[in-house]
Protein backbone atom coordinates (compact mmCIF):
# COMPACT_ATOMS: atom_id res chain seq x y z
CA UNK A 1 0.00 0.00 0.00
CA UNK A 2 2.63 2.60 0.81
CA UNK A 3 4.48 1.39 -2.20
CA UNK A 4 1.43 2.21 -4.44
CA UNK A 5 1.38 5.68 -2.69
CA UNK A 6 4.99 6.65 -3.02
CA UNK A 7 4.26 5.66 -6.89
CA UNK A 8 1.13 8.39 -6.99
CA UNK A 9 3.32 10.76 -5.27
CA UNK A 10 6.15 10.36 -7.55
CA UNK A 11 4.30 10.27 -10.55
CA UNK A 12 2.71 13.31 -9.66
CA UNK A 13 5.96 14.97 -8.84
CA UNK A 14 7.35 14.19 -12.01
CA UNK A 15 3.93 15.37 -13.63
CA UNK A 16 4.16 18.91 -11.90
CA UNK A 17 8.23 18.91 -12.73
CA UNK A 18 7.13 18.66 -16.41
CA UNK A 19 4.64 21.65 -16.12
CA UNK A 20 7.09 24.08 -14.66
CA UNK A 21 9.69 23.41 -16.93
CA UNK A 22 7.02 23.61 -20.18
CA UNK A 23 5.89 27.24 -18.50
CA UNK A 24 9.36 28.01 -18.07
CA UNK A 25 9.75 26.92 -22.23
CA UNK A 26 6.63 29.10 -23.08
CA UNK A 27 8.33 32.05 -21.67
CA UNK A 28 10.77 32.42 -24.27
CA UNK A 29 8.12 31.89 -27.10
CA UNK A 30 7.04 35.61 -28.58
CA UNK A 31 3.09 35.96 -27.73
CA UNK A 32 3.25 33.11 -24.87
CA UNK A 33 3.45 33.81 -21.20
CA UNK A 34 4.13 31.58 -18.23
CA UNK A 35 1.81 32.04 -15.46
CA UNK A 36 1.57 30.77 -12.18
CA UNK A 37 -2.23 29.94 -13.11
CA UNK A 38 -0.86 27.64 -15.55
CA UNK A 39 1.70 25.72 -13.20
CA UNK A 40 -0.93 25.64 -11.40
CA UNK A 41 -3.21 23.87 -13.36
CA UNK A 42 -0.32 21.33 -14.65
CA UNK A 43 0.25 20.22 -10.81
CA UNK A 44 -3.31 19.71 -10.34
CA UNK A 45 -3.51 17.63 -13.35
CA UNK A 46 -0.82 15.60 -12.56
CA UNK A 47 -1.89 15.30 -9.25
CA UNK A 48 -5.53 13.93 -10.39
CA UNK A 49 -4.53 11.86 -12.88
CA UNK A 50 -2.24 10.15 -10.86
CA UNK A 51 -4.77 9.14 -7.73
CA UNK A 52 -7.16 8.31 -11.35
CA UNK A 53 -4.79 5.87 -12.30
CA UNK A 54 -4.26 4.42 -8.85
CA UNK A 55 -7.92 4.37 -8.22
CA UNK A 56 -8.65 2.34 -11.49
CA UNK A 57 -5.57 0.18 -10.92
CA UNK A 58 -7.03 -1.20 -7.61
CA UNK A 59 -10.44 -1.15 -8.89
CA UNK A 60 -9.32 -3.68 -11.94
CA UNK A 61 -7.28 -5.41 -9.22
CA UNK A 62 -10.17 -6.39 -6.75
CA UNK A 63 -11.77 -7.32 -10.14
CA UNK A 64 -14.50 -4.40 -9.16
CA UNK A 65 -13.90 -3.47 -12.44
CA UNK A 66 -14.55 -5.51 -15.42
CA UNK A 67 -13.88 -5.33 -19.42
CA UNK A 68 -17.04 -7.73 -20.73
CA UNK A 69 -18.70 -5.35 -22.59
CA UNK A 70 -15.07 -5.01 -24.65
CA UNK A 71 -15.39 -8.71 -25.27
Amino acid sequence: RWERRALVLMAALIGSLYGVSDEFHQSFIPGRFATLDDVVADMMGSIFGAAFASWFYVLKQDGRWSFRFMR
